[in-house]
């Protein structure tokens, strides 16, 4: 791996984020890149196109002495990422993974999901210093949305995951936002006494991330929105990430509360019919994704091959081709 792990290092010279809170999607894409089999040409290409609107990453600065104070402060990223470099270098990465993720996983809608899926791709590319970055990321992007202490122990089918989600857009109904950002859609949505009251009915299972991935491939076939998109490459991330908490169930429910809050935000017709696609296959899909110019289009195609890998569900296949029309 040794011209994605060149990169990556060149990559950690741009801040997580630019403009107004725009994410940061360079290292994502390299990974994806790497793992779909680009050359070094495409690699290099890939990264002056992502690369062009970024900016610096901030001066290096101590580490943090207690990172999780500092959660939701963009402008501690330097501390956090220095912080997380100390603790990944003392103890590795497992462990490190294993102490943060659970301080981590309530906010993980913030900014759209990115701290999230830059941390899984890191742990994909094994690279302890943009593992840093992402969990830094994350930490500065941590957006709680449930007010209330969620449960924690749960024995529910994935089947109710599905209904919970059913009964809580017929209880806020008729929402909307204008908001630009989709995090800002998400946090507003979160604000719903509704929504708060309906969180606690909220209980989740073994099955249920898998419920979600399904649910995030139906609505992304019936749209092609691009907040969905995020629902998808999401549930890929959290599926790297589960085996590292002590308790993957309340990650999951954690990750639901957020993944409800993205369905609301996108404001897509949950009852749409399925939009045409012709099926390409995956080797036209791969050639796609190494010269697309968008790297939510290298991110989709990559989650989906990865997610067709592990269930076979050929629906990977046409939310690939959907995004590459």
């Amino acid at each position: 791996m040794s011209s994605l792990n060149t990169l990556l290092d060149r990559a950690q010279s741009f801040a997580p984020e630019y403009a107004v809170r725009m994410s940061n999607h360079l290292p994502m894409a390299l990974v994806a890149l790497y793992a779909l089999g680009a050359s070094d040409e495409q690699m290099e290409r890939g990264f002056t196109n992502a690369s062009r609107r970024l900016e610096r990453a901030p001066p290096e600065t101590p580490p943090a002495a207690e990172w999780r104070s500092f959660r939701g402060q963009p402008d501690a990223f330097a501390a956090m990422r220095a912080r997380f470099i100390r603790e990944i270098t003392g103890h590795g990465a497992s462990a490190a993974l294993r102490a943060a993720l659970p301080s981590l996983i309530d906010g993980a809608g913030g900014n759209a999901f990115h701290g999230l899926i830059r941390t899984a791709l890191a742990v994909t590319a094994n690279h302890d210093h943009e593992l840093a970055s992402g969990l830094a990321h994350w930490a500065c992007a941590h957006m709680p949305l449930e007010t209330s202490q969620p449960v924690t122990e749960s024995s529910a089918t994935s089947s109710d995951v599905r209904r919970w989600l059913a009964e809580l857009g017929l209880a806020t109904a008729g929402w909307k936002s204008n908001a630009d950002l989709i995090s800002d859609r998400m946090r507003l949505y979160s604000e719903i006494g509704a929504f708060q009251r309906h969180c606690k009915r909220l209980a989740v299972g073994d099955s249920s991330l898998r419920e979600l991935a399904s649910i995030a491939l139906q609505h992304y076939l019936r749209s092609r929105n691009f907040t969905v998109l995020h629902l998808i490459t999401g549930t890929h991330a959290m599926r790297i990430l589960t085996p590292y908490f002590d308790d993957p169930l309340i990650a999951v429910r954690h990750y639901a509360v957020a993944f409800a809050a993205g369905i609301a935000a996108s404001g897509i017709d949950a009852e749409a019919a399925a939009l045409p696609v012709t099926l390409k296959s995956w080797e036209t899909l791969k050639n796609i994704a190494c010269n697309a110019d968008d790297e939510h289009v290298i991110k989709l195609i990559y989650a989906s091959q990865e997610e067709f890998r592990v269930t076979g569900d050929d629906r990977y296949r046409a939310a690939a081709s959907l995004v590459a029309q």
